[in-house]
C-alpha cells in the first residue's frame, strides 16, 4: 500500500470520527433559566410536549402570541441574521409595562441566541407571559405566550 493510499485512510476515519461526535450533543447545550427550570439550546432533550414554535426575525418575534396549555414549552429560533433574547424578567426590560407575568410565575431570559440557534421553555403556571428581546424592545420586539390549564387526563 502506498504513503498516500495510508494517509487517505487515516484522512476518512477522521473525517468519519469527527462526523460522529459532532452529533453528540453535551451539558453545554443545556441552560437554566432564572426560574430554575432547564431550557436547551440546539437540541430537543426536554422531555415536555413542544407547543409552538417562534421565529425570531429582525426584530419581530413570529408569530407574536402563542397559546399552549401548562406544562408544554415554546421553541424560540433564531431565524435572522442578529443576535436576540427571550427576556420575562422585568428587572431586565427597559419597559416596565413589556414584561408581564402571571402571579406565581417566575422570570425568565434565555441570554443571548445567534442567528440560526434555537431556546426552549417550559411553561408550568397558567396565565399571560409577556415578553421581550432586551436588545430591540425599544424597536417594538414583544411577544405573548399564554397559558391554558392542562387537560385532564382521560383513561
Amino acid at each position: 500500500m502506498s504513503n498516500t493510499s495510508r494517509h487517505g485512510g487515516s484522512w476518512i476515519a477522521m473525517i468519519a470520527l469527527t462526523s460522529i461526535l459532532a452529533g453528540c450533543s453535551s451539558d453545554s447545550d443545556r441552560q437554566t433559566s432564572s426560574s430554575g427550570t432547564s431550557v436547551y439550546r440546539d437540541s430537543e432533550k426536554s422531555t415536555s410536549h413542544e407547543a409552538a414554535t417562534v421565529e425570531m426575525q429582525t426584530h419581530l418575534f413570529s408569530p407574536r402570541e402563542v397559546t399552549i396549555r401548562a406544562g408544554e414549552s415554546v421553541t424560540w429560533k433564531n431565524a435572522s441574521n442578529e443576535v436576540h433574547t427571550v427576556t420575562a424578567d422585568p428587572l431586565k426590560g427597559s419597559n416596565p409595562d413589556s414584561v408581564v407575568l402571571p402571579p406565581g410565575a417566575k422570570a425568565f431570559h434565555s441570554g443571548e441566541i445567534r442567528p440560526g440557534k434555537s431556546w426552549r421553555q417550559t411553561f408550568t403556571a397558567t396565565g399571560t407571559y409577556r415578553y421581550v428581546c432586551t436588545l430591540h424592545e425599544r424597536d417594538g420586539m414583544t411577544g405573548t405566550v399564554v397559558v391554558r390549564p392542562s387537560e385532564p387526563q382521560t383513561r
